[in-house]
């Protein structure tokens, strides 16, 4: 890893050349279509688009994707807690710091129809944790390449428009996405503890493989990625003492949408009282003291009640993986996959596409 603060900050000037090479002169397309205009670019000649192509779909030597599908596999096992987790822990979290928290406001996002892009988000991280769906050109890969890809679009405007991140960086530099990777596989992670799901340690280094390929595909600099989850921690530490201000004004309007956003809203249907209860818990009490989530008391048996029934049902999975964990994973994703139909309309119309789905014993594929 990193050592000192000063080489870590650097990389708040360091962006993802390859991508925005690879997008330059292409018309606004929906996130989709991007990567499709990409891979015709490389077929044509281009020689930024087939540099783009080749790295993108180069698989890295630490790779071990058995362990990667037991990752994907922990979090669909237990993927309403870790979809709490992420949306309520470590995205929220991550709006402390001001350069994650700028770019939302700077384009709207988040402010402007809440829950359709918090769905679109649970697209891209559902369509990741699919069966095979991170190997090369398969739904989850795909769909980071996307974002990707959309980041580099939406850099390029920003640039031209002369903004600038807080830290002085540009549009989700290359710190900016490796805190926001450790927010989703240490945050993430310790998120599903808080809620009461008991993993073994075999698991934890599971879904931090996973999670690490994630943010591999999505361009992050190898050298902010921690091999492990305890490097994953402790760049955590270094990141939120460097980078969090629970005072930055961009955080407690952005925490209160995606509050109001989800409130009785599908998957969880829950009132925005246990929601802000939750995300207490997630966050702790200094952080959701300064955005003045109340108190959560009236709400404690909402809480209790989540953390219950996770606890009970890690258990369960534990104690039978081959008989109860595939009827677990299986309600939860049949629920989840409804979920994003609904709320993210027609596949045409979907920013990343078509929404992948293995239940039936599917690979996860366009």
């Amino acid at each position: 890893m990193i050592s000192g603060d000063g080489a870590l900050l650097a990389f708040t000037r360091r962006t993802d050349p390859l991508a925005e090479a690879a997008v330059q002169g292409l018309p606004r397309l929906r996130p989709y279509q991007l990567l499709d205009a990409v891979e015709d670019e490389a077929r044509a000649g281009s020689v930024a688009a087939r540099r783009f192509v080749e790295a993108a779909f180069s698989t890295p030597a630490w790779v071990d994707f058995d362990l990667v599908e037991r990752g994907a596999e922990v979090s669909r096992t237990h993927g309403f807690a870790h979809l709490l987790a992420l949306n309520f822990g470590a995205l929220l979290e991550g709006y402390a710091s001001h350069s994650l928290a700028a770019p939302l406001v700077a384009t709207g996002r988040l402010r402007q129809d809440t829950r359709k892009r918090l769905y679109e988000t649970g697209q891209v991280f559902h369509n990741g944790r699919q069966q095979g769906a991170l190997r090369p050109g398969q739904a989850g890969h795909r769909s980071i390449l996307a974002v990707r890809l959309l980041h580099a679009m939406v850099r390029r405007h920003l640039v031209r428009v002369g903004y600038e991140s807080p830290d002085g960086g540009a549009f989700v530099h290359q710190l900016d996405m490796a805190h926001t990777a450790v927010q989703v596989c240490h945050v993430g992670r310790r998120g599903l503890t808080r809620l009461g799901v008991d993993l073994p340690g075999e698991d934890i280094d599971a879904l931090h493989h996973f999670a690490r390929l994630v943010h591999t595909w999505h361009g992050v600099d190898a050298q902010l990625l921690p091999e492990t989850p305890q490097e994953s921690a402790a760049l955590h530490r270094r990141l939120a003492d460097l980078r969090y201000d629970p005072s930055n004004p961009a955080a407690k309007p952005l925490v209160h949408a995606a509050l109001d956003a989800m409130a009785h809203a599908p998957p969880f249907f829950l009132p925005r009282g246990v929601l802000a209860a939750v995300t207490r818990l997630l966050i702790g009490d200094a952080l959701a003291d300064a955005w003045a989530l109340g108190d959560p008391g009236p709400w404690r048996r909402g809480v209790d009640a989540i953390i219950a029934t996770s606890r009970s049902a890690s258990r369960l999975a534990r104690a039978s993986p081959r008989m109860l964990a595939p009827p677990l994973r299986w309600a939860q994703e049949s629920v989840y996959v409804h979920t994003l139909a609904r709320g993210l309309g027609a596949a045409p119309k979907r920013a990343f596409g078509p929404l992948a789905d293995h239940r039936r014993g599917r690979r996860a594929a366009l």
